[in-house]
């Protein structure tokens, strides 16, 4: 008889790694092996290399901003140390 107050290691990575499907395969016994679940996945993977794509563009723009506020306040020192 399973233990429904236990949860063990690799329920909580289940649910650690999606909690959604955790859920399904809890409540509705949905697998791994169906074709929805693996177009989910491949969907999931492709929109965290998106994410992460944007997350480096976002790093980059913000080191040329500062890069440029930097050069800017040199600029600006310049101009009123010369009055």
């Amino acid at each position: 008889m399973k233990n429904k107050h236990f949860i063990g290691s690799a329920e909580f990575k289940s649910w650690e790694y999606c909690p959604k499907r955790w859920y399904f395969q809890q409540t509705m016994g949905i697998k791994i092996n169906n074709p929805a679940v693996k177009r989910g996945m491949e969907h999931h993977r492709k929109r965290a290399m998106e994410v992460q794509q944007i997350q480096r563009t976002q790093s980059t723009l913000k080191t040329f901003i500062i890069l440029g506020g930097i050069i800017w306040l040199i600029f600006l020192g310049s101009l009123l140390s010369q009055l």
